[in-house]
């Protein structure tokens, strides 16, 4: 069960990634404007994947953070970086066998579901 504080870093996250598609990323949770690696939580962060977007929304670093506050770490970032930030395929299709849930797709799901 996700706790009210994940959930809104959830939908924080989400909502900053699709408002902000160039600053997606694959292959690190967050990377400075050069394109290094840095960490979530890190002033110079400006680019993240999924998980790393949640985890700066948590105010965390580190993947197990995740798993902590109940989230499947290879769940995200198997959907973010090999789905990458494609959101065409929805949700139906998904459950039709027809294509997977994109990340950001994916975490709105764990906030809909726990709030049904």
């Amino acid at each position: 069960m996700l706790t009210p504080e994940t959930k809104a870093a959830i939908t924080r996250a989400t909502t900053w990634l699709r408002a902000n598609p160039d600053k997606h990323i694959k292959a690190a949770l967050a990377t400075d404007e050069h394109g290094m690696a840095v960490l979530p939580t890190n002033p110079n962060a400006t680019c993240f994947c999924a998980a790393g977007r949640v985890l700066k929304e948590m105010d965390r670093n580190f993947s197990n953070s995740l798993m902590v506050k109940g989230l499947s770490y290879p769940a995200i970032w198997g959907r973010n970086d090999g789905h990458g930030s494609d959101c065409e395929v929805d949700e139906q299709r998904y459950k039709q066998g027809l294509g997977q849930v994109c990340a950001l797709d994916y975490l709105d799901g764990l906030v809909r579901d726990e709030a049904e």
